[in-house]
Order: structure tokens, then sequence, then C-alpha cells
């Protein structure tokens, strides 16, 4: 089913270094950075706060976000509706931070973004995201033409009271449960919903990025 988008921006590439300056920019603790994953068998060195998987369409997401329920009735999990196509890059990194605990700088881009009460509005129209964006998105590679992309940005978070793992993808209906984590645990430990996405699929590319603290 194809959806409306309210205009359409240049996709970001899938690169840390990127995705940690757009996010510094926006507003985020200078102390969170963007690291690549190479492999789910080696745990990172540090706790991992999110993750996000950059992968091409495959049948295990579909499945599995067929057959899942979506909600937005938690009102401490942020979770917002993707209205800018080839966006997904920006997404994925706002429903990373906004969900970590005080990793906002008062004054900032994402402190308006959090007060917003639409704040899908808000990111169509806010005039500093989007040179931000543009700025980050000109710094990868040359863009394929929009009908050539055939990747997607989603993240999972843990919420910061119940310990409930959720896959937050903009263009789904909300947040979707994907299980409970311990109180010792970290998002690494639901690791195995991304191996699942990655087996479906045997050519394509996959990229991981975490969100973790630098220092």
């Amino acid at each position: 089913m194809s959806k409306r988008y309210s205009k359409a921006w240049i996709p970001l590439e899938s690169d840390p270094g990127i995705f940690t300056e757009l996010m510094h920019n926006l507003g985020a603790d200078d102390d969170l950075t963007f690291m690549d994953v190479f492999s789910l068998d080696s745990r990172p060195w540090i706790p991992v706060r999110a993750l996000i998987l950059i992968f091409p369409s495959c049948d295990a997401y579909k499945r599995d976000t067929e057959t899942q329920t979506t909600s937005h009735d938690d009102k401490e999990l942020v979770w917002v509706n993707q209205t800018i196509d080839n966006a997904c890059g920006l997404y994925a990194i706002l429903h990373c931070v906004c969900n970590i605990p005080d990793a906002i700088k008062p004054g900032s881009v994402l402190s308006g973004f959090m007060e917003a009460s639409n704040r899908a509005a808000f990111l169509e129209s806010s005039q500093e995201v989007e040179e931000f964006y543009d700025r980050a998105a000109q710094d990868g590679s040359p863009a394929l033409p929009a009908e050539a992309v055939d990747h997607h940005y989603i993240c999972l978070v843990k919420h910061k009271r119940s310990n409930q793992l959720y896959l937050l993808d903009g263009e789904m209906g909300g947040p979707i449960e994907k299980g409970k984590l311990e109180d010792e645990e970290d998002v690494w430990d639901g690791r195995h919903i991304i191996r699942t996405y990655i087996d479906s699929r045997k050519e394509g590319t996959f990229s991981l990025l975490a969100l973790v603290n630098s220092g």
C-alpha cells in the first residue's frame, strides 16, 4: 500500500559520523555517539542505548509487522508518523534519542520537537530541521534517485520505566512491542530480532548502528 507524504528529502547515508553530527546539531547530548556494529556475535564494550538497522525489504520484517499490533498509548514513549519521504534516517535518530532520559539539550531543536503538540507537523515545517538534515545528506555519497532507494531505517529502544523493548518505525501505525528486557539488560539483548530479518534475505546489504555513550 502506497503512502502519501508531505514532501521528499535526500536519503541519509548510513554513516555513524553523519548520524552523530546530525543528532548533535539537532540538540542531543554531546556524550552520545553512533558507532558501526559489524557482528551480532560480539557485544560492544559499552552499553547500547539503541540500535538502528538499515536494511532492504525482507520477508521476515513484512511478516513481523503484519502480525504485530501497534499502539501509541504510552505518553512516555516517543513515536512519530513519517510524513517526509526518504527521511527514515531522521525518524530513526529521533526515535532513538527522544526515548533516552535527559538526552536532549534545553532550548534545542529537539527540545522544541518534544514540546510540539503535533510532532510530525513540527518536522515538516521546521526550517532548522530541514537545513541540518540537508547538510547531513550532502555530506554522504551522491544520492540515488528516490525510485532506486530500497533501504529503510528502523530502531530498537528500551522503555525507560517498563523495560519493554520496542521496534519503532515511522512507516508503521505505531510502536511495536518486542518483549521485555531485564533491568540489567540493554538493547543489545534484543538483537535476535535483527538477526531474524538478516537471515530472511541472503542477498542485499544490511547495516547496523549502535547509539552509545562515548564518555
